[in-house]
């Protein structure tokens, strides 16, 4: 391991909290635990100050009837990209059965867009655990969509984040360099659109991102400041950042150092 590919894996790691409820699976546990299997990267809030006080005090889950099937099905191996395909692989005609009919009953609900903003908005964290889970089980379906597999296929259920518009004043002066290559690159986060990238990429873009490797190394104090003050998951800025350092990271794991390391195009 090289010591950029050091720098990389340190910047986007994250402390667990003791309670389990900040949960982060940042790329240096992976590549610790999971053999370099890569991450989905989504940070959790673990800042509330609510105590569990056993299940008489916890709020009712808005999705009530997809609850079971999230807590069986959402896993956090979801979002490992080798254990993924594990799971895909081992699952039973009637687990597809199950899955097919919650997929289902969130269409026939209507309920994609408001899961997803019950997903991602965490000022009450009293039901972090639910969250996750329902998060892990609409990932499941992105990764049986991949596969062709009916109804998950129509990628109706998925999901769906709001359109913010980009704040890029946020990014010190001298990072703003980041700024273009960050909004073309840091779109790729799943592990099938990592992949998918690094398999039909050219010379000039590898060339490119290497480049902003480099030339990151004099900022990562810098960087690393950025994205310890604003948060992924609140700022869309950050969030672009952080996955176009993931991408340069995974496609230095691939041993990717030069154009030359490609297959013609």
């Amino acid at each position: 391991m090289s010591a950029q590919t050091v720098r990389i894996h340190t910047l986007l790691s994250v402390v667990v909290g003791p309670d389990k409820r900040g949960i982060y699976v940042g790329f240096e546990a992976i590549e610790d635990n999971c053999q370099k299997g890569g991450v989905i990267g989504i940070t959790w809030n673990s800042d509330s100050s609510t105590e569990h006080g056993g299940t008489a005090n916890m709020p009712e889950h808005p999705f009530e009837y997809l609850a079971i099937a999230a807590a069986k099905y959402g896993i956090d191996e979801v979002q490992v990209r080798h254990r993924q395909q594990e799971i895909l692989d081992n699952l039973t005609a009637d687990d597809i059965t199950e899955l097919a009919r919650i997929y289902q009953e969130i269409e026939h609900r209507g309920d994609s867009l408001a899961l997803s903003k019950w997903i991602l908005d965490r000022r009450d964290d009293s039901l972090a655990r639910e969250r996750r889970q329902a998060l892990m089980l609409l990932f499941l379906f992105r990764g049986l969509a991949e596969r062709g597999i009916a109804p998950f296929s129509s990628k109706t259920v998925q999901l769906q984040e709001e359109v913010v518009p980009l704040d890029w004043t946020k990014l010190p002066p001298e990072l703003r360099y980041l700024v273009e290559p960050a909004e073309k690159y840091g779109k790729y986060q799943f592990p099938e659109e990592v992949d998918a990238f690094i398999n039909t990429m050219t010379s000039s873009q590898l060339d490119e991102l290497l480049e902003i490797d480099r030339r990151s190394l004099t900022d990562e104090t810098k960087i690393e400041d950025f994205l310890n003050s604003y948060r992924m998951t609140d700022h869309k800025e950050a969030e672009l950042i952080y996955f176009l350092f993931h991408l340069i990271a995974t496609i230095k794991d691939y041993g990717l150092g030069s154009a030359k390391d490609l297959s013609p195009e």
